[in-house]
């Protein structure tokens, strides 16, 4: 579903764009080296300012708080091949909380995104994960590299 999913989200005019492979290694750059995100809370709407991180090595995505201490806290980790989907506003914003919708402005809602995905115990829920990158054109740069990342 992720390659589905970067498919659907790709401009078509980025077939012409002669920096794509320029917009992509720096993309992997930057997300190996940690992105600055925000970090939604489902149930309440609030935010926290944070990275996220993909490690290739252990192929996974591991995002952090970064708002008061000197050594930013975990608060989740993801392996990819665990991603079951990944929803952005032009999915729908039925999609996402409404509390969460409500808090965007239409910049933020650009760059939203929620990755679903499972973990190694087959009996626990799904966990859903509200982020904003700080663009569309940057998200939609991660999602690429996820793919090429779960390709290889």
């Amino acid at each position: 579903k992720l390659k589905q999913l970067v498919a659907d989200a790709e401009d078509p005019s980025d077939a012409e764009d002669p920096w794509k492979d320029q917009h992509a290694v720096f993309a992997a750059s930057s997300a190996a080296a940690g992105r600055k995100c925000t970090l939604l809370s489902e149930r309440t709407g609030a935010r926290t300012a944070g990275e996220y991180v993909v490690e290739a090595e252990s192929l996974q995505l591991t995002v952090r708080a970064t708002g008061s201490s000197e050594r930013p806290e975990v608060l989740h980790r993801c392996p990819l091949m665990h991603i079951e989907d990944i929803y952005t506003v032009e999915d729908g914003e039925d999609c996402f909380p409404k509390g969460i919708m409500d808090s965007l402005t239409s910049e933020e809602k650009d760059g939203l995104f929620m990755i679903v995905h499972s973990f190694d115990d087959p009996n626990a829920d799904v966990a859903e994960l509200c982020l904003v990158e700080a663009s569309r054109s940057d998200r939609d740069n991660l999602l690429e590299h996820l793919k090429d990342m779960t390709s290889s």
